[in-house]
Formats: C-alpha cells, structure tokens, sequence
C-alpha cells in the first residue's frame, strides 16, 4: 500500500486537484487495483468529488472509495481499515493550514507532496511547510527512523508562460532548493472540471468524446499527464 500525502500551509494551490488527478491515474490501473481517497479538510470538496464519480459511474464503488478523517485518531483507523482490506493507493488530501494532523501525515504517509503555482506568494508561503517536513524528517532520522520522501512541486506550469523579472528571480532560487521535484505538472484546461466528477479513462469511452477528434486529444493528453505524475511520484528518491 502506497500513501501520498498532498501538503501545505495555503489554500489554493492545487492539492485537491493533484488528488483527483492521482485517483484518475490509479484508476487506469488493472481493475483489481484499488484507492482510498482521505480528506482532512471539513470543506468536503474530496468527498463531494468522489459522490460526483460513483454518481456517474457506480461500478467504481468497488475500486475507489472516501473517508473524511478531521482527527489523528480517525486518519490512524482509516489506514488501519485500508492496510486491512489491502488497498494499493491511499490519496491524502489535507487542509490548507498548519496543526497536529499535518504534522501526523508528513510523518505517517509514503510520499509527500507539496504542490505550489509559479507565483512568489505561493512558493513562500510553501516554504513553512518545507521547513516543517524538515524539522520532522530531522527528528524521525536523529531516532535512527526512515522519513517520507517529500517533494515540492511547481503545479500549474505554462512551459512557455510570461513570468515578470521578480518571478522569474523566484524561480531561479527554487532551482536551488533541495526537494524541488524534478518533474511538474502542466497547466491543463481539462483539470478545471475534475471536481465534477470527471474521469477521464470513461470519459474517453463515451460516444460524442470518440467522435470529436479534438476533445479526444485533449482528454488523452489529461490523462497521459495524471498517468505520469503517478508515476514520478512514485519513483521518488
């Protein structure tokens, strides 16, 4: 069972949407294959989009499933309900604020996530979570423990975006930052509407997407994107 974990003090910079897009990804996976999504946040929009996704596609129910956790003690029975039942993917979603339950998630999941749009308000604020992880990867490595592998991750990435010359002074100093992920996740319009409920291995199957070539393409590129985020943060070093 692998636990990814998306983490950060702000609000807004993609977690929700960077969890739909893994469970999007983990659902291209043989049909055995099963995730639980958590949500830390009593804001529910984890829990509305999974209602939104059996909503649509009932036999999903058997694949993929959600549990609000709001305290240690229900995320602690919740991976316990998960490592029981065998589940292979356990998608964290937290709040966007600093407590007790983030610090419990940076030390209990697998891989750690800490997205972040290419804009100096968001990196900065980011950076009290990357210096959180540190603190606790610090302590757990001075007990002789293993911490996650952690990554921060530019999100929402124009490859050829017009940034102005105190952004671009930003991202020269995130190249030197340590836990900078070596990969990003691409702007893509189709992500707008995964709170809907979108899946895009189905939607791919419906009828007016296999006759329009151009919906066709976009939604295949969606999804060559979620499969491959999947799989770079699962090869974390």
């Amino acid at each position: 069972m692998l636990k990814i974990a998306l983490v950060g003090q702000k609000g807004g910079v993609g977690k929700s949407t960077l969890s739909w897009l893994l469970i999007n990804a983990v659902l291209t996976l043989p049909d055995k294959t099963t995730v639980l999504l958590i949500e830390t946040d009593s804001q529910g929009s984890s829990a509305m989009f999974h209602r939104r996704v059996i909503g649509k596609y009932p036999a999903l129910a058997a694949r993929f499933t959600c549990f609000t956790c709001l305290n240690e003690h229900t995320l602690l029975a919740a991976f316990e309900q998960a490592e029981s039942a065998q589940l292979d993917y356990v998608i964290i979603d937290t709040a966007g604020r600093h407590e007790d339950m983030t610090r419990f998630v940076l030390t209990a999941a697998d891989r750690v996530v800490v997205p972040f749009r290419p804009s100096v308000k968001e990196y900065e604020s980011q950076l009290a979570t990357v210096g959180l992880y540190k603190q606790l990867r610090s302590a757990l490595e001075a007990n002789g423990e293993t911490a996650p592998k952690a990554v921060l991750l530019l999100n929402d990435w124009t490859q050829n975006a017009r940034l102005t010359t105190k952004q671009k002074s930003i991202l020269n100093a995130i190249y030197e930052e340590e836990m900078l992920a070596s990969f990003y996740v691409p702007a893509r319009n189709g992500f707008d509407t995964l709170d809907q409920g979108t899946i895009f291995l189905h939607e791919l199957q419906e009828e007016h997407v296999m006759r329009n070539a151009f919906v066709k393409t976009a939604l295949e590129a969606d999804l060559q994107t979620a499969i491959s985020t999947l799989k770079n943060i699962e090869a974390m070093q």
